[in-house]
């Protein structure tokens, strides 16, 4: 499993306010840690997150709650899922008609199990080679 780092999330933040402008910075460094350890938890054998999905709805959950950025949170914490996804074997697939669902999501409208079905009904793998959409 490949997890975003820090510098990672912070570089995405980071480019979004270059391309729409705004405040750039860190307002809540432990906001921002949560962000990234969130997704990795364990308790023992138990993993409350199990799955890529599980882990990227987590990500983008945490990064709206805590707020660790200037601006463009919201935003950010899509595109980090997005990113975790991919860097995972994953790219996101919306359909034309999926706009309101990415802001209910965007603005955590959804839950986590409900964000994390939707990547995962939206994902095809890009490491089976044959452009499936994926099974979980």
């Amino acid at each position: 499993m490949r997890y975003l780092t820090i510098d990672e999330l912070i570089k995405i933040n980071e480019a979004l306010i270059g391309k729409i402008g705004g405040l750039i910075g860190i307002v809540d460094k432990t906001g921002l840690t949560e962000s990234i350890e969130r997704p990795k938890m364990k308790a023992g054998d138990y993993e409350p997150f199990p799955t890529i999905w599980d882990k990227a709805a987590v990500l983008m959950e945490t990064i709206v709650k805590t707020r660790p950025f200037a601006n463009t949170n919201a935003l950010t914490s899509f595109l980090a899922a997005v990113m975790m996804l991919r860097l995972n074997g994953y790219i996101l697939r919306p359909e034309p008609g999926d706009g309101d669902e990415i802001i209910s999501i965007t603005f955590l409208q959804m839950t986590v199990p409900q964000i994390a079905d939707w990547f995962k009904n939206k994902s095809i793998s890009i490491l089976s080679g044959d452009n499936e959409k994926s099974q979980g």
